[in-house]
């Protein structure tokens, strides 16, 4: 082959990897270092209009400052005493930050199921997923009466 059509052949190739902006792939892993802490309940307690409520509650360490992190619910699994999924949302700082350890509380507060007084707790586990990856899985859920 003759070095001018190698050379084509190489500017075509690399040119059809450049993506649009916005058809760029996102780094999608989870910039989680650490984590700890997790705990989760069901808060049960008796009184007018209450309603069983699945707390859960963790630290996560991310690698600077400027990071928003969220807890929202996931899936529940189907099986008899399911384990529910809460997902873990983390958006990057928007500009430069400081490039310092930072901690973030979390807390979740969503509807639970329901289970009676002196019954075995309504979930077998909570897991705590981050983009795919497992921070936690944290069993036994007690319940608060």
């Amino acid at each position: 082959m003759s070095r001018p059509l190698i050379a084509a052949v190489l500017t075509l190739g690399l040119g059809a990897c450049v993506l649009p902006e916005d058809q760029a792939p996102r780094d999608t892993a989870c910039p989680v270092i650490a984590s700890a802490d997790w705990t989760a309940f069901v808060n049960a307690m008796p009184g007018p209009q209450a309603r069983p409520e699945l707390i859960v509650t963790g630290t996560v360490t991310l690698p600077s400052a400027g990071y928003a992190a969220e807890l929202r619910p996931g899936p529940t699994d189907r099986s008899a005493r399911p384990v529910q999924t809460v997902m873990l949302e983390v958006t990057p700082p928007d500009g430069p930050a400081a490039m310092v350890l930072s901690e973030i509380d979390l807390r979740l507060s969503m509807p639970a199921l329901s289970t009676q007084p002196g019954a075995e707790s309504a979930y077998r586990g909570v897991r705590v997923l981050c983009e795919g990856s497992e921070l936690a899985f944290i069993a036994p859920v007690e319940t608060a009466w």
